[in-house]
């Protein structure tokens, strides 16, 4: 009972921080990466907008993701905890794949393309949204990412609490 409250937990607090990082231009372009490389090329030509592109690798990003993420489900591994290392990593595993379940399909598919808050004031187009290629990837990209996290936090877990 606690995973799934801790897994609904996880969900709201990720929902809330994508939340609060859209809503202007200025915040969207923090997050400029996820969107359609037709919306990306508007960008890179807008004279407002293209000196806020921060170019970002796809190591540096998984990297990234890789410490927030572990710290993250560490923390809500604690009151999870158990002596068992394979309970701890499968508790890990199902919070870690549920998060990235929660952000393709309700947060990308539903929320993301539909809603008006991640588009550009002067990009208001919907059908420009739509191309969900790179969340896939992510998505894709983060089954790995929460296996690992899962392993190596359920190991850690296991030895030090």
């Amino acid at each position: 009972m606690l995973l799934i409250v801790e897994a609904l937990l996880l969900s709201a607090l990720f929902f809330l921080i994508c939340y609060s990082q859209t809503g202007t231009d200025e915040k969207n372009m923090k997050s400029y990466r996820v969107y359609p490389d037709e919306i990306k090329k508007k960008l890179m030509k807008d004279e407002h907008l293209k000196d806020l592109i921060k170019p970002t690798s796809s190591s540096a990003i998984f990297v990234s993701n890789l410490v927030v993420f572990g710290i993250i489900l560490f923390l809500f591994g604690i009151p999870l905890k158990h002596d068992n290392v394979h309970i701890n990593v499968l508790n890990l595993l199902i919070l870690g794949q549920w998060v990235n379940a929660f952000d393709y399909f309700v947060i990308d598919r539903m929320w993301w393309r539909h809603s008006t808050r991640p588009r550009f004031k002067d990009y208001p187009n919907p059908e420009w949204y739509q191309d969900d290629t790179y969340h896939r990837q992510s998505f894709l990209r983060g089954i790995p990412l929460f296996c690992i996290i899962a392993i190596v936090d359920g190991i850690l877990l296991t030895i030090f609490l």
